[in-house]
């Protein structure tokens, strides 16, 4: 039975158990004597720094043997540090054993130098003993350290070179021998069930002879023991032998039936988890396998059951030679699947002991989820259209739930639009306890226009503004003036005399108070003009409304006349307004329809302004549907009910806020809690996927070009490299061969010149959103669906909850949605142009492609890579 170093039994485990720790340490007297006699020496701290090697094949034990002699000697040292060098640059090691140390933080930047000056500098002043495990080449952070002169530290190193590097300093190289067969077959007969009949044909000793005495593969020899059968695993066994394979690959073939054995689900988690060098814990399964704790707590299970996998307490490791034989198939995935699982388990162990700071909720103004791209292309869309209808006004819907970042997308827009606009901002919800709404609205246009003035002009503005209301012939606002001349006249001809007449006591009382008089006749007529020629309140506003033959007329002109001021084309910012009731929503709107967006009946001043709405578009729907509920079952349509009607008609262009993709949520966690400082999708040369994807976007000749080269990378690149694309499907060059792919919709479309200009704005607002998420569907399914978006909104989030449905409704099958369909959406079944749409060549929507198109993960495809069409190749990664 395994013994440790008192010679006491290693716990061993009953038949058919396994050993907590995997697998089983079996004491190596002569190499922990060796590492003792070192330890000896090294405590005077007169010497230079001992450096000890562990060397042996892989599979011996070094790591256990390090691990199990560095908790023998605990007590003898401040601090135990261990690291894993395997695949690592010395920069990279030196900065974790900074870390281990506490004399750094994760986001620290410094070089490597500088990190072995702090480690070394520790090295002196406390008793460190320093484990490197798996140092595979010569690595000058060894004679960095030893540079720093006497230590009673020590360090010890596993490698599977030994003699063979030409290490920089004086080592002591410990050789870590095979264990004996005696050894190997305690391993067998204590951790695995063999039947009697086994040991009479001597196949104990056959499986003795072919695991050549490494711990690691009798280990996973016992536990297959328990699962398929000893003569056949012999025998497969015995023919790599008799074809000449070393020992190496024994442990491979042993290693791929293992494999084999378990099911599909720990196979993706055991290939994810290849990239794991250090030990781990469910919280880094979970993440870096995209589990549930629950899940993974489940899966390391199985896996440490399979001794594929190796337990202790609360922490996991993955052996070397597993690691080895799983990365290649982990490559074998998906471009960049291995890049992208390392970056989970990096952030993953660094999230796992943070405690980040309270963050603020309000809206922020730096792009953190790479919607600086899509803000881009609202703008850009803005100016193309400023240019072509200078005296049109446009409006634009940007749609999403709360909290989704509809107000950090507004900042990025106005950070995004050239020097020839301006922006006004208006906060709906703050100004929605005033009535009548479109008062508050014209004020803040006039705060706007009188605080990008100087002092001085701001009192001629007033002016001006009154003259211009007078030039239109206000009535009630002229008699107003003429009655407060007439006011001012009078008073000075009744008390002028007295004003001038100071001679005595009694004459200056007069005067007195015939100045008050004076004063109080002049103060009282100039608030009663302020409140009626610049309503400076809502009330004044009210007394327009209810005293002017032609109200609305006369605010329409007023507004054109105040956004004719503005030195550049005004464009509206309209925020919170799914925070105010349904009266004051749509008072608003329907304010911003027929007195600013249409303009004045006489014609316009100046450019014509361009607004853009932020609200979450079911409250908004919800709030027309509530205040016109009388004329809903006379107005409505089957599949686009009333509210979708008034939003259709209101903004010519609908830009949804993109949900997070998987890669962005996680670089912007792992940017809140510090630990991946700086831009995610900023380029990143040190990636040569993500540079190759970049290359080969920019490259690209067309729309399905760009989805080609997206569909064919990890989550993680396809997000960083977004923004190029969308910057890329923008060119004019490509954006007109996409306009041009797009006319064969033409037809599917409704009959009328507004639908046709909207597909293709609507089409490629959708295009950057679905990009941004890390959506990549090829043009034609997309494109179907924003069809159906447009005609039958109310249709494609039934769609985007129930896929199903669309088999169905494509072959006017009732009873496949039956009792499932809402009732409005009933008389779509029997639709010949709904089922033409379905049909569109062959049935492009299917269940995987609505999810795509409407932005939910596919179930058969978590990294939301879809292609379909005569393009299709296939998902990249099946995420199996």
């Amino acid at each position: 039975m395994p013994t440790g170093r008192s010679g006491e039994p290693i716990a061993s485990s009953a038949p058919g158990v396994r050993d907590e720790v995997n697998p089983p340490y079996i004491y190596r007297g002569s190499v922990e004597e060796h590492l003792d006699a070192i330890l000896a020496s090294a405590r005077t701290g007169t010497a230079r720094l001992s450096v000890a090697i562990l060397a042996g094949a892989g599979g011996m034990g070094k790591t256990s043997t390090a691990r199990a002699w560095m908790e023998s000697v605990a007590d003898e040292f401040d601090q135990l540090v261990f690291v894993s060098a395997s695949h690592r640059q010395s920069s990279e090691i030196a900065k974790e054993i900074a870390l281990t140390l506490r004399l750094a933080d994760a986001s620290d930047d410094r070089g490597e130098l500088e990190f072995v000056g702090l480690i070394g500098r520790a090295l002196r002043k406390r008793r460190l003993l320093v484990v490197i495990d798996d140092l595979m080449a010569r690595s000058e952070l060894l004679e960095d350290l030893v540079k720093f002169g006497p230590s009673a530290s020590l360090v010890v190193v596993t490698s599977r070179a030994g003699e063979q590097v030409a290490w920089p300093v004086e080592v002591e190289i410990i050789d870590v021998p095979p264990m004996t067969d005696h050894e190997v077959r305690q391993i067998l007969v204590s951790q695995a069930v063999i039947p009697s009949e086994v040991h009479d044909a001597g196949m104990v000793d056959r499986l003795v002879a072919l695991i050549g005495g490494s711990p690691f593969v009798a280990s996973m020899v016992a536990t297959l023991l328990l699962q398929v059968s000893a003569s056949d695993l012999v025998q497969r066994l015995e023919r790599e032998v008799d074809m000449g394979t070393s020992g190496r690959y024994i442990a491979g073939s042993i290693l791929q039936q293992a494999y084999g054995s378990i099911d599909r689900k720990d196979q993706t988690a055991l290939r994810r988890l290849s990239v794991a060098d250090r030990p781990f814990d469910t919280y880094v399964v979970s993440v870096v396998c995209e589990l549930t704790i629950e899940d993974a707590k489940e899966v390391l299970a199985r896996l440490a059951d399979s001794a594929l996998v190796g337990r202790s307490d609360e922490q996991y490791s993955i052996h070397r030679l597993v690691g080895e034989f799983c990365l290649p198939l982990l490559e074998g995935d998906g471009i960049g699947e291995v890049l992208e699982r390392t970056s989970l388990f990096e952030a993953a162990l660094m999230r796992r002991d943070v405690h980040p700071k309270w963050l603020a909720d309000s809206p922020a103004d730096s792009d953190e989820l790479n919607r600086e791209a899509l803000a881009a292309l609202v703008a850009s869309r803005l100016r193309d259209f400023s240019q072509m209808d200078a005296g049109s006004s446009f409006l634009i819907h940007v749609d999403g739930r709360w909290g989704s970042g509809k107000s950090t997308l507004l900042s990025l827009i106005e950070q995004e639009l050239p020097d020839d606009f301006e922006v006004i901002r208006f906060d709906a919800w703050k100004n929605s306890s005033i009535s009548p709404p479109w008062w508050g609205l014209l004020t803040t246009l006039r705060t706007t226009l009188v605080l990008d003035r100087a002092m001085l002009s701001r009192p001629i503005l007033r002016v001006k503004e009154v003259l211009a209301r007078a030039r239109r012939g206000s009535s009630p606002y002229l008699l107003t003036s003429a009655l407060l001349t007439i006011g001012i006249v009078g008073a000075l001809l009744l008390f002028g005399s007295a004003l001038f007449n100071l001679s005595g006591t009694e004459s200056t009382l007069k005067s007195v108070g015939g100045v008050a008089a004076a004063i109080a006749a002049i103060w009282s007529g100039t608030v009663l003009f302020a409140r009626f020629v610049f309503w400076d309140s809502a009330r004044g506003a009210q007394r327009l409304e209810n005293s002017h033959s032609n109200p609305m007329e006369e605010v329409s002109a007023h507004f054109d006349w105040l956004l004719s001021q503005f030195r550049n084309r005004p464009v509206v910012f309209i925020d919170d307004l799914d925070r105010c009731d349904e009266k004051f929503t749509v008072a608003l709107l329907d304010s911003i329809q027929t007195l600013v967006k249409d303009g004045p009946a006489n014609g316009r001043l100046h450019a014509a302004p361009y607004f853009i709405v932020a609200g979450d578009g079911a409250w908004i729907r919800t709030a027309y549907e509530t205040v016109y509920e009388k004329f809903a079952g006379a107005i409505g349509e089957s599949g686009r009910p009333l509210g979708y009607l008034f939003l259709a008609k209101l903004f010519q262009l609908t830009v949804q806020v993109p949900s997070l993709g998987s890669g962005v949520a996680r670089d912007f966690l792992d940017r809140l809690l510090e630990v991946a400082p700086g831009s995610q999708h900023s380029p990143s040369n040190s990636d040569p996927e993500e540079s190759r994807v970049r290359d080969r976007v920019m490259s690209s000749g067309s729309e399905k070009e760009v989805v080609n080269v997206l569909s064919r990378t990890s989550a993680v690149v396809r997000s960083r490299v977004a923004p190029i694309a969308i910057k890329k499907l923008a060119d004019p060059d490509l954006a007109r061969l996409t306009e041009h792919n797009l006319q064969k919709f033409s037809t599917l479309l409704e009959p009328t010149p507004r639908s046709v200009k909207s597909f293709v704005n609507f089409y490629s607002m959708l295009r950057a959103t679905r990009t941004l998420e890390g959506v990549a569907i090829d043009g034609d399914t997309l494109a179907v669906w924003t069809v159906i978006l447009m005609r039958w909104p109310s249709l494609a989030h039934a769609l985007a909850e129930h896929p199903e449905f669309a088999a169905g409704l494509a072959h006017a099958d009732a009873s496949a949605v039956a009792g499932r369909l809402p009732d409005e959406l009933r008389p779509l079944v029997e639709s010949l142009e709904v089922q033409a749409l379905l049909k569109f060549r062959g049935g492009l929507l299917t269940e995987d492609a609505i999810r795509a198109c409407s932005g939910a993960p596919s179930d058969a495809d978590p990294t939301q890579t879809f292609k379909q069409g005569d393009d299709a190749t296939g998902s990249a990664h099946d995420g199996t």
